[in-house]
């Protein structure tokens, strides 16, 4: 019984990993380019004074939610490995 309920858990975790994987690419590619994208206009003199400050804000909230995404990502990837170690030794 138990070894079903460990089994059930491990593939929502999968889930919910492939979830935590599209989540962590689109966010990081998001934050990739704003960052850029913010470098090269400041460095060409498109923004200046206060809306390079809210585009600032904008790639700082950015940078934020991607590493949310990615710190998620690892302990759903850490609880899926404590699941594979627990049905190993309740097989073994």
């Amino acid at each position: 019984m138990t070894t079903n309920r460990l089994e059930n858990y491990l593939a929502l975790l999968t889930i919910r990993r492939t979830a935590g994987r599209r989540d962590t690419t689109i966010l990081g590619g998001t934050f990739a380019v704003s960052f850029i994208a913010t470098i090269a206009l400041g460095m060409l003199n498109q923004i200046s004074g206060r809306s390079l400050y809210l585009v600032t804000a904008l790639v700082v909230i950015f940078g934020l939610a991607y590493l949310t995404a990615w710190v998620k990502f690892q302990i759903i990837n850490g609880s899926i490995g404590l699941i594979d170690n627990l049905q190993v030794t309740k097989e073994g």
